[in-house]
């Protein structure tokens, strides 16, 4: 923090000096698809904080609205694909608008499913200490030959690869800006995943590696937290290889240990992860520990599809459009309460049975197709709720009675 004597023009007493606190301030420069997945757990991590203590920048690829940071939208933003040298152009895009503010004193670069791991505070007092910035690099051999193309413009030895969820501070932004978008695209557009080799391979060719902090392919004792299969953690799913992990569950003991690790923010981390041993959510979970928030527990609580208790809440399975609409799967007893059918009470009261026997195919059909639509999209809500072993259950229950019901029809229709 730095104290800075501003000498106010006397209006009335020409002996006052106004003394005025100057923060260095924290750009957190969102990289996302078209949302922030834990935008609440991001909200209270920034709530109630100085925002001379901060700044918020999101480049988005799709246009979506967002619940609290709408605000912070680049009106310049572009289309970026995986792997390519747009998503080095738009991590650009966020640093230059950044870098306006002139006390913006280290860049943060985030994914939409990124978490943070330390409460406000912790972070900025972390990055705010000494000028370094911090990247994590990966193994040497994945380095040629498929950058071989860089040995055009660079030494072999400022040639390097490292997570592109980097934190840089404003020296090494400002060297990337004054490279110019055009140059880092005539050299970097032909090499994959160039967005794992700019920001390291600039920080060595402008000799700035004595301002950054080096981690080597590093886990919980990065500044972002990457789960890897080939990676050393003490929680290692070795079935990954070299492909990262994201979590739809996790254990107490390992985002216990997380928290308590050297990483300031952590990815990949789905919506609706659920801690394992109590299907407590993970957002809720972490409000809970880092910023003493105590909200929704658990699954079980909940009310719409990120909130839902359970499928036996459904009113009438040929009125679900989704989950979240569905009160009683159970109030459909019986297929004789489906108008088709119920028009059909007795073959004996029907002078052409060629007439019942199509009405009744129709109504198969109909229920049939219903069935098979209904099937479908509860068994997709069923793969988003993969805790929810009683909504199974229940599914499984409905299941049976409707192809009983089916069956019945079918019968029916064959004696006819």
């Amino acid at each position: 923090m730095s104290r800075r004597l501003i000498l106010n023009k006397p209006q009335v007493d020409d002996h006052i000096i106004e003394n005025v606190i100057e923060y260095k301030k924290i750009a957190f420069c969102f990289l996302i698809q078209n949302e922030i997945h834990y935008e609440e757990l991001w909200y209270n991590f920034f709530k109630d904080i100085d925002l001379s203590k901060y700044s918020i920048y999101i480049h988005y690829k799709n246009n979506y609205n967002l619940k609290y940071f709408s605000q912070y939208v680049l009106k310049n933003c572009i289309h970026t694909e995986w792997s390519k040298v747009s998503l080095v152009l738009a991590s650009n895009k966020l640093f230059k608008q950044a870098f306006v503010t002139e006390t913006n004193y280290k860049f943060v670069l985030l994914s939409g499913n990124c978490i943070p791991f330390k409460s406000f505070d912790y972070v900025y007092n972390f990055l705010t200490k000494d000028n370094y910035g911090h990247l994590n690099l990966f193994h040497k051999d994945s380095i040629f030959p498929r950058c071989d193309n860089l040995l055009k413009y660079f030494e072999r030895n400022h040639i390097n690869k490292s997570s592109q969820w980097v934190i840089l501070n404003r020296n090494i932004v400002q060297k990337i800006i004054e490279f110019g978008d055009s140059n880092i695209y005539d050299k970097f557009h032909n090499i994959f995943a160039p967005d794992e080799h700019v920001y390291i391979t600039l920080i060595n060719y402008f000799n700035l590696s004595n301002q950054v902090m080096l981690t080597n392919y590093a886990s919980d004792t990065a500044t972002t937290f990457t789960h890897r299969g080939n990676m050393k953690y003490k929680y290692l799913n070795r079935h990954l290889i070299d492909v990262v992990m994201t979590y739809d569950k996790i254990s107490i003991n390992e985002i216990n240990h997380l928290l308590d690790s050297i990483s300031l923010f952590g990815r990949k981390f789905n919506p609706n992860c659920i801690i394992t041993e109590t299907g407590e959510y993970l957002t809720h979970y972490i409000s809970k520990k880092l910023f003493n928030i105590n909200e929704v527990k658990n699954v079980n609580e909940a009310k719409n599809v990120n909130e839902v208790k359970n499928v036996n809440e459904v009113k009438n399975v040929n009125e679900v459009k989704n989950v979240n609409e569905v009160k009683n799967v159970n109030e459909v007893k019986n297929v004789n309460e489906v108008k088709n059918v119920n028009e059909v009470k007795n073959v004996n009261e029907v002078k052409n049975v060629d007439d019942v026997k199509s009405n009744i195919i129709l109504a198969y059909g109909s229920l049939l197709d219903q069935f098979n639509k209904n099937n479908k999209l509860i068994n997709n809500q069923l793969l988003n709720l993969k805790s929810e072993y009683s909504l199974l259950d229940q599914f499984n229950k409905n299941n049976k009675l409707m192809n009983t019901q089916l069956l019945n029809l079918k019968s029916l229709i064959d004696k006819l």
